[in-house]
């Protein structure tokens, strides 16, 4: 019979199968030009070839589409490159040779649905979509009667990422972090797996073990039954003195305990003085019973797993959460189908006399006895949890977009985890709906860290959700959220990371993720917002795709990665073998100074504040010789400066402080509320003053001076507010985040006559600036290290990096 036209002209047929009863035809695209484009047919090995296997009953011959020669061969065993893809339609024709009804059969219900039978044709054609599942995928062609006639297993294989490393090393490090996260019950693809000793596992996982091993289990059952285990129950009865035999230590303890039945008779035994019998005593008998521990075992075990079944049907009938249009009969059907071959047993006469299991047992006629050696290997295996590796189990996956969505935000977890001290441990939160594992979308899961050497808190979220900040357009919900705290900042600097299982092959000659992800950052970024004081500011720094691409070297010369530091938007490739530049990107955020994020952000959280090093609002110092001075200015609230004496800039003083030179300290600053000139005077009227506490620790005021409000706030010591330059402000920056006690040597001890820092000192270290040579000395114990002060400007967190590698070397 001559197939029928269908499909796109590029489709080819991939697969024929003929029997004698049928004519099996598989088309579609020969190959997938984004897969040539990752991979590269001339690169193939042994191992990235796809599996086949085809068991037919009166097989005639199977042909597959060669890609390397572009035609079909007749199979018989060779390897061959894989033709099925991910998102891959391929159309199915069963053609029958006889007159025989034909079904097919897939575990998948809209797998089962997509095949029918042709009105006035008597064959059987549809569209199998794969969508975004990779792995093996089975169906069975069937007779009318149900009888097998063709089982088929294909290998569909993922377009974006190596599928032998990538995706298995995706899967591992998945399981790793949240074991069976990765499973779900019933889909278009499975991988395989062998069981292994874990914890329960998830009623998809019971179902898969149970559904192998159902056949075994019930024939271990009926084998029971024909030839069980008894045992000899020893019996006492109470009989006449005439029926007593010799007597055993419990006969006798009767007797001792029973004196008043002996019985003065004339032919008995002598005690004393008298010759006597028993009336009555105990006789031992000794019968054969089937009500044994190995018996009460195989009994619970028919029950723990009617449980099981009873809550697994429970669970499928009450929702289908799992995508499926309509409930699957065929599959509740089955599950009834192994209730009532249990509950048959379970009323059977023999197990009806069996009693309760009352304690835990360890038996060789369990592990030795035919039956319940099976018994028992059976209920252990289905009692185990599945790992992917292996040949036996089937076990579906979640499509490959939400694994890699899941994986992302798990794998930024482990990386700042080896970058940063982990403070919260129980931080993803899971939910079920009894078939298998999800992380919980409807909690936003949080993995708190802290800098190992700043302090500084670090928080990554997933599944960020804005509804906590009512913002005025639409609320957003992005994947991953990394919120980084800097030392001197009341806000966090929030960078969007957004998993996006997609690849733009076409608008530019390298692969990078799609424009419209791109668009979609913009919006993140945009969107997420706060209400400062009426006027709103962004609270996003940042926002990237993640994609799954694997050359990074290449990848730098892209325009949407140099993007990141134009408008810090763009694109990083992430797969579980190439992570280089998002952890290098890490690295960078968890190194800069806060002045550098805010300068890389446009206009974010934050930017409504000055950056600059030298603050528009300046602190006037004014010394005073005692105490008396100074009480007094507090309680005039005026402060009296000559014109004359006046310095550039001196109308940006927003505060006035007070140094005191008997105890060389600052105690007070007060806010300027008005300017007066009187005279050859200007008047600076104090609104309130305010305690604050800067000692000198060898440095002192000669006459008044100003310093930016920036610096006066934060400082702990009079060498701190020395009016730096930009290269000095840096560091002192810096190494305020590595300490809280640092120290700042100036060139003079008066800070209003220094010219330059000459070093700065926390803990056990030194910094030490040569400004004539261009270098820095960082000097510790064990080392010292000159870095260039051209750096200081260049790049700043490198320098951060550099210290904080000397201080905690690896």
């Amino acid at each position: 019979m001559a197939l029928p036209l269908s499909g796109s002209p590029k489709d080819k047929e991939l697969v024929i199968i003929e029997t004698s009863d049928l004519t099996c035809v598989i088309k579609g695209p020969a190959e997938h030009p984004q897969y040539r484009k990752l991979r590269g047919y001339s690169s193939f090995k042994v191992e990235d070839y796809m599996k086949f296997q085809c068991r037919a009953e009166n097989l005639v011959s199977i042909q597959i589409y060669d890609v390397l020669s572009e035609e079909l061969k007749t199979y018989s065993g060779q390897e061959f490159i894989p033709v099925f893809f991910e998102n891959g339609q391929y159309e199915l024709i069963i053609i029958p040779k006889t007159e025989e009804e034909l079904r097919f059969y897939h575990e998948y219900p809209q797998f089962r649905d997509a095949i029918s039978k042709v009105s006035r044709v008597n064959l059987l054609t549809g569209i199998l979509h794969f969508r975004n599942e990779v792995g093996l995928t089975s169906f069975e062609i069937r007779d009318s009667s149900d009888r097998r006639l063709v089982d088929i297993m294909l290998e569909v294989y993922p377009t974006k990422l190596d599928y032998k490393k990538d995706y298995k090393a995706l899967l591992n490090e998945v399981s790793e972090e949240i074991y069976n996260l990765a499973y779900h019950f019933i889909k278009r693809t499975y991988l395989q797996g062998s069981a292994m000793i874990y914890k329960d596992p998830s009623l998809s996982e019971f179902y898969r073990l149970m559904q192998l091993h159902f056949e075994q289990y019930i024939q271990a059952i009926d084998r029971i039954e024909r030839a069980s285990h008894h045992q000899l129950k020893k019996n006492y009865v109470e009989v006449r003195g005439s029926k007593l035999r010799k007597p055993d230590q419990r006969a006798l303890a009767y007797l001792r305990r029973n004196a008043s039945r002996f019985e003065d008779v004339p032919n008995g035994i002598q005690i004393g003085d008298r010759t006597v019998m028993p009336s009555k005593g105990v006789l031992m008998k000794k019968q054969h019973t089937a009500d044994t521990h190995e018996n009460r075992y195989v009994k619970w075990t028919m029950a723990r797993i009617i449980i099981r079944l009873k809550e697994l049907k429970r669970v499928i009938e009450a929702a289908t959460p799992w995508g499926y249009s309509k409930l699957d009969n065929e599959l509740i059907g089955k599950l009834d189908q192994m209730i009532s071959d249990i509950e048959k047993r379970q009323k059977n006469t023999f197990w009806r006399t069996i009693g309760k299991l009352d304690r835990s047992i360890v038996s060789l006629v369990l592990q030795m006895a035919p039956g319940y050696r099976e018994v028992l290997v059976v209920y252990t295996t289905i009692s185990k949890s599945i790992i992917l590796q292996g040949e036996i189990y089937k076990m579906s996956v979640k499509d490959i977009a939400t694994l890699y969505e899941y994986w992302t935000f798990l794998k930024l977890g482990q990386i700042l985890a080896e970058k940063c001290e982990q403070k919260s441990q129980d931080v993803v939160k899971v939910n079920t709906d009894g078939l298998f594992v999800n992380l919980d979308k409807s909690k936003t899961a949080e993995r708190k860290y802290v800098h190992p050497v700043t302090g500084e808190e670090i928080t990554l979220k997933y599944q960020y959700d804005t509804s906590s900040n009512k913002v005025p357009t639409v609320q957003q919900k992005p994947d991953s959220m990394l919120s980084i705290g800097k030392k001197g900042k009341d806000y966090q600097y929030q960078y969007v990371f957004d998993a996006k299982y997609r690849i733009d092959f076409e608008t530019s000659s390298m692969p990078g993720p799609m424009q419209d992800d791109i668009n979609t950052m913009h919006r993140y970024r945009d969107s997420l917002v706060i209400n400062t004081s009426g006027s709103y500011e962004r609270t996003a720094f940042g926002a990237y795709v993640l994609f799954p691409w694997h050359d990074e070297k290449a990848y730098e010369n892209h325009q949407l990665y140099r993007s990141i530091n134009s408008v810090n938007i763009g694109g990083l490739p992430f797969l579980p073998n190439h992570t280089t530049l998002v952890n290098r990107f890490i690295d960078s955020l968890l190194n800069k100074s806060p002045e550098e994020l805010q300068r890389e952000g446009i206009l974010p959280k934050g930017s409504l504040e000055s950056v600059d090093m030298y603050s528009t609002d300046y602190v006037l110092i004014c010394t005073f010789i005692n105490n008396e001075d100074i009480q007094r200015l507090l309680s005039a609230k005026v402060y009296k400066l000559k014109i004359a004496d006046l310095k550039e800039g001196w109308h940006h003083i927003q505060f006035i402080a007070c140094y005191e030179e008997s105890i060389n300290e600052i105690n007070y600053f007060g806010s300027i509320k008005k300017v007066e000139v009187e005279g050859e005077y200007i008047n600076f009227a104090i609104e309130n003053w305010t305690l604050k506490k800067i000692t000198g620790k060898g440095y002192t005021v000669n006459n008044y001076t100003m310093v930016p409000s920036s610096s006066f706030l934060q400082a702990n010591s009079l060498a701190e507010l020395h009016t730096k330059s930009e290269e000095e402000y840096i560091l002192w920056k810096l190494v305020n985040r590595l300490s809280d006690n640092a120290l700042v040597n100036l060139d003079n001890r008066f800070i209003d006559m220094a010219d330059k820092v000459s070093s700065f000192e926390f803990d056990a270290y030194r910094l030490e600036m040569h400004h004539g040579t261009r270098e820095l000395l960082f000097i510790g114990d064990s080392f010292e290290e000159k870095i260039s002060m051209d750096l200081i400007l260049d790049n700043e967190s490198y320098i951060f990096q550099r210290m904080v590698e000397l201080i905690y070397p690896k």
